[in-house]
């Protein structure tokens, strides 16, 4: 079993020890948004400045990355059935095991401090907000509803 910490803010690193004892088992050189990463089926998600990124939870090491046009993406990432969802001023839905794009939505903004919550997902629709806003969209399509 793993515990992965980061430690610093906004920005910080990502290190994995082992609850067991306490050691220090990796750090990765990825740079990550405090608060940002998930894992799922042995790998950590987490977000960058302006990425999606996949580090192996094993050995730390970074699996894929995936930028997005837009600066921001809100915490946190929502993995399920395979894919990983990101908001930014779009939805990206990314495949979790090789980080391509399977979908993105709609842009909502022109701001560039602004766009989509962190999205959920539910009975097959990947759901958000903006601006007081629901959004809806098919989760494997993406196709909006």
């Amino acid at each position: 079993m793993y515990v992965y910490i980061g430690s610093g803010n906004p920005f910080v690193g990502i290190s994995a020890f082992d609850a067991r004892n306490g050691n220090k088992l990796w750090s990765s050189a990825e740079t990550v948004q405090s608060n940002s990463y998930c894992y799922s089926d042995g790998l950590v998600y987490a977000v960058t400045n302006k990425s999606v990124v996949a580090i192996d939870a094993q050995s730390g090491s970074t699996k894929w990355s995936f930028t997005t046009a837009y600066a921001s993406i809100s915490n946190p990432l929502v993995i399920s059935d395979g894919i990983v969802y990101a908001a930014t001023d779009r939805i990206y839905a990314l495949d979790s095991k090789t980080g391509s794009k399977k979908w993105e939505s709609i842009n909502v903004t022109n701001f560039f401090s602004e766009g989509f919550a962190p999205p959920a997902v539910l009975n097959g629709l990947v759901l958000s907000d903006f601006r007081s806003r629901l959004y809806a969209f098919d989760a494997k399509t993406g196709t909006k509803k």
